[in-house]
């Protein structure tokens, strides 16, 4: 793959492999992942100078190479999903972009004691979790949930037609639902009790609480979700939106059946719901593979703020491994 450096950021690699051929790392026990060998010069590699990290970058270092085994390992194995070049490099060059933004990617390196091993290994990681991610979704795996997706697709997708009141408080709800029962005009009770800055006007947007039709999207958070399941041509609320108190009936909804428009609705699951199936994945691969730590990294075990995944333990926390 072609990657995009400055002479600088060329002399960082140069570096680390002079401290390579130069036997900058301490040797040791490979650390093993389901039987493939993580050395210590492999982690030397990812940095400047391997023999200034302390024992937290050293665990941490080793862990970013346990994840890019043992996921991608797993993406290909369970799901069928190999590295992509293409996308790895672009990946890749995002993360160079951003460091050249920071002042070069030289200085930006330097300062953290990284080379572009490094960057190279955040970028499959990266790839790989997107990879994983859409796969989970796209095959609907246990823990994916249609109806959420489409919950959310029709929040872009549906066109709702509303009259609306913004109140004060609660109990004006009360008043303006009681008010509409008994028959009063919704303009002129929206006119009197809302305090949305447009019901005064007498037409366009939004006058005497008439807001036209639009995407659910449109509306405040927590009145849009209500526009979608609220019953045609009643009084609905109080609704608690993100700008306040709201008085709601919907007298028109068009959306597309779930049928109609599944693919559609998966492919838009993908972001929403694929971070959180990705980490369900990630739990279980992490919980299940056999991992022994070269022991100037640490050991293989679970903290109490990593529960319930593993990680790599520095040696002056080993006293804090829980037992799952």
């Amino acid at each position: 793959m072609r990657r995009q450096l400055g002479d600088g950021a060329l002399s960082i690699v140069a570096v680390a492999l002079v401290c390579f051929a130069a036997g900058c790392t301490s040797g040791g026990s490979p650390t093993v992942v389901d039987g493939v060998e993580i050395t210590a010069d492999d982690v030397a590699r990812l940095h400047v100078d391997f023999d200034d990290l302390d024992e937290d970058e050293r665990a941490g270092s080793m862990l970013l190479l346990i994840l890019r085994q043992a996921f991608g390992a797993g993406a290909a194995d369970d799901l069928g999903v190999e590295l992509d070049e293409t996308t790895v490099d672009r990946a890749y060059q995002e993360r160079v972009d951003r460091f050249e933004g920071r002042g070069g990617v030289d200085v930006v390196l330097s300062s953290l004691n990284q080379t572009p091993e490094r960057l190279q290994v955040e970028a499959e990681l990266d790839t790989i979790r997107d990879g994983v991610s859409a796969e989970l979704v796209r095959s609907e795996a246990p823990g994916f949930d249609i109806n959420a997706a489409y919950e959310g697709y029709l929040l872009d997708e549906a066109e709702v037609c509303i009259r609306q009141m913004q109140l004060s408080t609660a109990p004006d709800f009360d008043t303006a639902a009681e008010r509409l029962a008994a028959g009063e005009d919704f303009a002129a009770v929206a006119r009197e009790l809302s305090i949305d800055p447009f019901v005064g006007r007498t037409e366009g947007s939004g006058a005497g609480g008439d807001q036209g039709c639009s995407a659910p999207s449109a509306l405040p958070g927590g009145l849009a979700e209500a526009t979608l399941t609220a019953p045609l041509d009643e009084t609905t609320g109080p609704i608690n939106a993100d700008t306040g108190v709201y008085l709601l009936v919907v007298y028109q909804r068009t959306a597309p059946d779930l049928a109609e428009v599944r693919n559609d609705v998966v492919e838009f699951a993908v972001v929403q719901q694929g971070p959180e199936l990705f980490r369900r994945w990630a739990v279980e691969v992490l919980q299940d593979i056999d991992v022994e730590v070269g022991p100037e990294f640490g050991v293989w075990g679970m903290l109490p703020e990593t529960d319930p995944v593993p990680t790599v333990v520095p040696a002056y926390r080993q006293g804090d491994i829980i037992t799952p």
